[in-house]
């Protein structure tokens, strides 16, 4: 089993810093961004979205925890969101830990968010996911999630 656990000012610091990084290679692999621009674009982003960092009202960073070793296998961010007179809830970041894999800890984070979302009182979890991520499409997939929209490209 997992649960969530809060994320201190020198984690969030250090995940930042990661995910900056890996969401402008993400961008970049994905054709989005170029080379160029996608460590500004990433830091542009992050500090739209989390203008007051871990303080950053309705914005949730937690680890992914392990219930019986306390391992940290992985994070979660999400957000409250409100659109057109709905809220619901939206995950920018999920990550299981390489090292962690394909054990099931994915499902189980899932399934825990999705308890965390209905105590939150919300009864629509949203996410994005690149195209070429083939295996997290494929575990959101088994989660019960559904693709809304699909964006194709084709490089010349």
């Amino acid at each position: 089993m997992v649960e969530f656990q809060l994320m201190t000012r020198a984690d969030f610091e250090v995940w930042r810093s990661v995910s900056i990084a890996n969401y402008a290679k993400d961008n970049v692999s994905s054709g989005k961004w170029t080379s160029a621009e996608a460590v500004s674009r990433s830091e542009e982003e992050f500090s739209t979205l989390l203008p007051d960092g871990l303080a950053t009202p309705e914005n949730y960073l937690r680890f992914i925890v392990n219930e019986q070793t306390s391992e940290r296998v992985g994070v979660v961010w999400y957000a409250l969101r409100r659109e057109k007179g709905r809220s619901y809830i939206f995950v920018y970041d999920f990550e299981i830990y390489e090292e962690y894999r394909r054990r099931g800890y994915g499902t189980k984070a899932l399934l825990y968010l999705d308890g965390v979302v209905r105590q939150m009182g919300q009864d629509m979890i949203a996410l994005r996911v690149f195209g070429r991520n083939r295996a997290a499409r494929g575990l959101y997939e088994k989660a019960g999630y559904e693709e809304t929209d699909i964006i194709m490209s084709k490089k010349l």
